[in-house]
C-alpha cells in the first residue's frame, strides 16, 4: 500500500517582521543586521522591495544568504508606503508585526520589550517605545522621541480611547513605525493601511486601531529613527500634501466618531498654528488659533497659542 507524503508547515512564528524598502541600499545591511541580532527570536522576516532603482535588490540577495528571510520583489513600484503594509500583514504569520522601516535601526533588546509589553497586557494592541534620533552616517544626536512631556520618562499601559482622544489627536506622537508593535487581528480588524496616504497613513492606522485596543509605551530608546534628505517625509513636507493628508485623517476619524474627530479638528488647527507662526505667516496663525477656540474654548493650549500668534 502506498501513502501519500505529507508535508508539515513549520509552526507560525510569534511576530512577523516587515521591512519595506524603496532605494535604501546604504542602510539595508545596518537594518537587517540590527533585526537579526535580536535577542527575541521567535520571529520571521519579510522584506519587500518596491521596485528599487539603486543596488537594494542585489544588496537584499547578497544578505538573503546570511541571514533567514522571505523576499518579495516588486515589478513595479507601489506609489505608497501603505501598500507595502498591507503586503505584510498578507504575508504575515504572526500574531504580532514589526513594520521595520528599512532606513532606521534597532537596538537588540527592543523587540523583546515590545512582545512582553503585548503579553503582559492582553487587551494592548499597539506596542511602541521612545526613538533615538541618528543622523544618515549612524551618529546618535541628542534628541529623543516623543518628547516634552514626563509621561514619556516612564513606561506605560493606556486607555485606548483616551489616549487617542487626549495624547494622538494633537500630534502623531509616533517617530516612526520602527518603534512600533501592532497586534495583527486588530490591524486587520480595521482593514489594514489606505494605500492613498504617502506620510499619514501610520497615523490614521494607529488612532482607529486605538478604537479597539489599549496602548503600552516602553520609555527606553530602543528604536533608532534616522534622519535623511531620502526619506517620503523630507521630500514631501514643503508641498501641500501633509496639510491635506492631515485634514483627510481628521474627516475620516469624524466619520467613525464625531466627539473624537472634533477633537482631531482641534489637533489639526493646533498644529497649523504652530507651524504657521514659526513659518513667519501671523495670519494664518491667528486664523488656526481661532479656529482651535472655536471647537473648544475650554483648552488653556488654545488661548496660548492666540497669544503666541499676535506677539
Amino acid at each position: 500500500m502506498i501513502t501519500a507524503a505529507t508535508t508539515t508547515l513549520p509552526e507560525a512564528p510569534l511576530v512577523s517582521v516587515v521591512v519595506h524598502n524603496y532605494n535604501h541600499a546604504p542602510f539595508l545591511h545596518e537594518r537587517l543586521g540590527s533585526i537579526a541580532a535580536q535577542t527575541f527570536r521567535d520571529f520571521e522576516l519579510i522584506v519587500l522591495d518596491d521596485a528599487s532603482t539603486d543596488d537594494s535588490v542585489a544588496v537584499i540577495r547578497e544578505l538573503e544568504r546570511q541571514i533567514p528571510m522571505r523576499v518579495q520583489l516588486n515589478a513595479k513600484n507601489s506609489g505608497s508606503p501603505y501598500a507595502q503594509w498591507n503586503t505584510g500583514l498578507h504575508l504575515a504569520r504572526g500574531r504580532y508585526l514589526w513594520i521595520a522601516d528599512s532606513d532606521d535601526r534597532a537596538r537588540p533588546d527592543m523587540l523583546g520589550r515590545l512582545v512582553q509589553a503585548m503579553q503582559q497586557h492582553p487587551r494592548v494592541g499597539l506596542a511602541f517605545c521612545r526613538c533615538q534620533v541618528i543622523e544618515r552616517d549612524g551618529q546618535e544626536r541628542n534628541e529623543l522621541m516623543p518628547a516634552g512631556n514626563p509621561q514619556w520618562e516612564h513606561d506605560f499601559v493606556a486607555d485606548g480611547r483616551t489616549f487617542c482622544r487626549e495624547q494622538l489627536a494633537l500630534s502623531s506622537l509616533v517617530a516612526t513605525a520602527s518603534a512600533v508593535l501592532l497586534r495583527c487581528q486588530v490591524m486587520r480588524q480595521i482593514g489594514g493601511a489606505d494605500p492613498s496616504y504617502r506620510l499619514m497613513g501610520d497615523w490614521l492606522v494607529y488612532a482607529l486601531m486605538l478604537q479597539h485596543c489599549d496602548l503600552a509605551y516602553v520609555a527606553q530608546p530602543l528604536n533608532e529613527y534616522r534622519r535623511h534628505s531620502g526619506t517620503v517625509r523630507s521630500t514631501t513636507q514643503q508641498s501641500a500634501l501633509p496639510r491635506e493628508e492631515h485634514r483627510r485623517v481628521v474627516e475620516v476619524i469624524r466619520q467613525h466618531d464625531a466627539a473624537l474627530g472634533r477633537a482631531f479638528e482641534v489637533g489639526y488647527h493646533t498644529y497649523w498654528s504652530h507651524l504657521s507662526r514659526i513659518a513667519g505667516d501671523r495670519r494664518q496663525a491667528r486664523h488656526h488659533a481661532w479656529q482651535a477656540i472655536r471647537l473648544n474654548w475650554r483648552k488653556p493650549y488654545c488661548w496660548r497659542m492666540l497669544r503666541d500668534s499676535l506677539f
